[in-house]
């Protein structure tokens, strides 16, 4: 049983990684990319956070790229990079 829950679980992990090749994806799709159920997707959606299309107005389809820029926004500074900022900042002072 373990066995067969261990192979379900690499299947998934391979389906994921496939879906990383797609440049369009389904609604569906850019769900499991993301790793977020249908319903916080249909209230991105409706919400229109995330562009996408619907072509003959039913199915809905995502550009990969657009998705990904979607799941960058907002970056958390590093220390690192905070320090510099500062350090750049009190130089040109």
């Amino acid at each position: 049983m373990a066995e067969n829950q261990n192979l379900l679980e690499r299947f998934d992990r391979l389906e994921t990684l496939l879906l990383g090749q797609k440049n369009i994806l389904t609604f569906e799709e850019m769900c499991q990319y993301r790793g977020i159920s249908k319903s916080h997707g249909y209230k991105e959606t409706s919400a229109r956070k995330l562009p996408y299309s619907k072509p003959d107005g039913k199915i809905m389809y995502f550009r990969r790229e657009d998705v990904e820029a979607y799941m960058m926004q907002n970056p958390i500074k590093t220390r690192k990079e905070l320090e510099k900022e500062v350090k750049e900042g009190l130089g040109r002072k």
